[in-house]
């Protein structure tokens, strides 16, 4: 297991590393958060996402978006003791160019494990922001995970509240996952809502 832990570790500060040396430093902002899932109340579901954004310049006034998400997900309230751990990165552009509304389309991988198996699955997120105030984002999220023998699909709904106390914001909404093999013709659903704590810096 601590070949594993140190594996996940090297992964997360390998993304956050060569992400923040690829932003100008007036213009990096990079969120870190710890978010809770209790599925269907119960906490049983904590995850460390890092944020990093980059913007590089094409032309003059013409800019792209991009952001690399590095995450460590545990089937554990407390991260540790688990049976299910999952470390991936996915780098993601922003399709809307201008104003309030950022649409990201992303294509990444993680390193999921059980106690039973190991995975690498293909995972295509889809994630929408609007920020109506400058202390409000509303965020929907759709993660596909593809495996070789199913999918995993998430939905994310939730309000980002902050920067309270300086940089840190908190995260209040709902999730539902759809599990679907199609060897074992397998379905299964969850649902659950979700708390946050996270800083910008």
């Amino acid at each position: 297991m601590r070949k594993y832990l140190l594996f996940c570790f090297l992964l997360l500060s390998g993304a956050l590393l060569f992400a923040a040396s690829s932003q100008d430093n007036d213009q990096t902002e990079i969120k870190l958060s710890v978010t809770e899932f209790g599925y269907p109340f119960i906490p049983s579901t904590s995850q460390v996402v890092i944020e990093v954004p980059i913007q590089m310049h094409r032309e003059v006034g013409k800019i792209t978006e991009i952001k690399i998400d590095a995450w460590y997900r545990a089937l554990s309230p407390y991260f540790l003791p688990t049976t299910f751990f999952e470390v991936g990165v996915v780098p993601s552009i922003n399709l809307l160019r201008e104003g309030k509304f950022k649409l990201y389309l992303g294509l990444g991988t993680a390193y999921s494990q059980t106690s039973e198996a190991v995975s690498i699955p293909l995972i295509v997120p889809l994630v929408f922001r609007y920020a109506p105030l400058d202390v409000l984002e509303l965020k929907v999220s759709i993660q596909n995970m593809i495996y070789g023998e199913g999918v995993i699909s998430e939905l994310i709904l939730s309000s980002i509240i902050g920067p309270l106390f300086e940089n840190f914001f908190i995260e209040l909404g709902g999730s539902a996952n759809i599990a679907y093999s199609w060897e074992e013709q397998y379905f299964q659903y969850s649902y659950g809502l979700l708390f946050g704590l996270g800083c910008r810096f």
